[in-house]
């Protein structure tokens, strides 16, 4: 995250750096972000996905997030 722009009550842009690869996603598709997470119920891990969608052409890198 290189950049962080709250725009109301629960939601953010974040302007994201990816390392290497071009981040090639058009405005309005999706993505997700996938890890294994430790929690206090699972803490071998436990998956967390979270889904993000562009607002910017790709070489901005900016997502909202509620």
């Amino acid at each position: 995250i290189v950049g962080k722009k709250k725009i109301n009550h629960d939601c953010y842009i974040y302007d994201l750096k990816w390392a290497g690869n071009k981040f090639d996603i058009k405005i309005g598709q999706h993505f997700r972000i996938v890890e294994t997470i430790p929690t206090h119920d699972h803490p071998e891990g436990e998956e967390v996905v979270r889904k993000y969608t562009p607002i910017s052409p790709c070489h901005k890198n900016e997502v909202i997030i509620r």
